[in-house]
């Protein structure tokens, strides 16, 4: 009947009035977030296609750009990989019609999800880079900070975790310009905000290594504070308390580790089962990753996947390297195939999650 409907309207679109099909997307729209703040993930993602669906089908622009980031969010906790890398060609297509650059911004963020996620490359490093630098002037025309703040924070994390220093300082200073977290924040930013927290971690991790007190002080005081800013904000929007708890054992174990690993193993694996329960299947993955890292369970080349993917030669990807940061092959990052979408498919939607370190050496307090 919804299909129908549409086909009807999509005839007879110059004789609708404009107000009411607005009103229908907006409709459709608050189902969508409402169910979202509940945690009611597939029928949110059931909602989220129709909102695409009718913009797609009559051509219509929705001014609800934020459910695109979301309902991305809810396929990739699903692990439905090609329904993500779908929902960003419409994306596209709607781009096409509506020069919105928001939409182009969060085009670019959402691959770096899925990069960052799952290993799964569509679109690379290099070109979401480049798309800021041919772009930047119109970053400071932003209102929408969270689409900003989102491709910062990415860009920021690919670079932390590949230790190119130099270039994670200048995504961190964009980054900071960008993002702010409140008590009552969306869904989006809480987001932003545990992907900071992995790449503060990472950064603490270097600092303890270096045996930098004074930085390593700093670290975990900014870290402690967005964990408890990102836990109050968890209060209201439980969407991706699964992934804050993963992030926190990682904390504790960065600070505190447990040397006997029972406990550990233990959180993780209760951590695991909360996620399954909330349906979060991409999260569960990643913590049943993390404990057989943690524990020296897991194949070499499963333990280092997404470091020798993820950036893919400088041929791999065809991007420009005339303006960039700095980070990449030449700086000592893998020189492998990147594991691109037709891969993914191939390898029937097969993920491999970044390997989060722990320090080589002991903290000092």
């Amino acid at each position: 009947m919804q299909e129908r409907s549409l086909e009807l309207v999509a005839k007879n679109v110059q004789s609708i009035d404009a107000d009411y099909l607005d009103a229908v997307v907006r409709y459709y729209t608050a189902l969508f977030l409402c169910q979202t703040l509940r945690s009611k993930k597939m029928l949110s993602i059931e909602l989220g296609k129709v909102v695409l669906h009718i913009n797609d089908k009559l051509q219509h622009q929705s001014s609800e750009w934020d459910i695109i980031p979301i309902l991305c969010e809810l396929l990739l906790s699903h692990r439905r990989i090609a329904e993500t890398v779908q929902t960003l060609w419409t994306l596209q297509k709607l781009l096409v019609h509506h020069q919105y650059r928001t939409g182009h911004i969060w085009y670019y963020a959402i691959c770096m999800d899925v990069l960052l996620d799952t290993s799964c490359c569509v679109e690379s490093y290099r070109r979401c880079e480049n798309f800021y630098f041919k772009n930047r002037e119109s970053f400071l025309a932003q209102r929408d900070t969270f689409a900003s703040a989102r491709l910062f924070a990415n860009l920021w994390l690919w670079c932390v975790r590949y230790g190119a220093w130099v270039a994670a300082d200048n995504w961190l200073e964009l980054m900071r310009e960008y993002f702010s977290l409140s008590v009552h924040d969306s869904t989006i930013n809480i987001h932003t905000a545990i992907r900071i927290i992995e790449g503060m971690v990472l950064t603490l991790i270097y600092h303890i290594e270096a045996r930098n007190t004074t930085q390593t002080r700093r670290v975990r005081a900014e870290i402690e504070t967005l964990l408890g800013n990102v836990g109050q904000a968890l209060s209201v929007n439980r969407n991706h308390v699964a992934r804050f708890e993963l992030m926190r054992i990682y904390y504790r174990q960065v600070v505190a580790p447990d040397r006997g690993s029972s406990a550990c193993r233990r959180q993780l694996a209760a951590a695991a089962k909360r996620a399954q329960r909330r349906n979060d299947h991409l999260c569960h993955d990643h913590i049943q990753h993390t404990a057989k890292f943690w524990h020296r369970e897991l194949p070499p080349a499963l333990e280092t996947f997404w470091l020798d993917h993820a950036a893919g030669s400088n041929q791999s990807d065809g991007a420009s390297q005339s303006q960039s940061f700095n980070a990449g092959s030449p700086f000592g990052i893998s020189n492998e195939q990147l594991y691109d979408y037709a891969s993914c498919i191939l390898n029937h939607e097969r993920i491999y999650p970044y390997s989060m370190p722990l320090p080589l050496v002991p903290m000092n307090e």
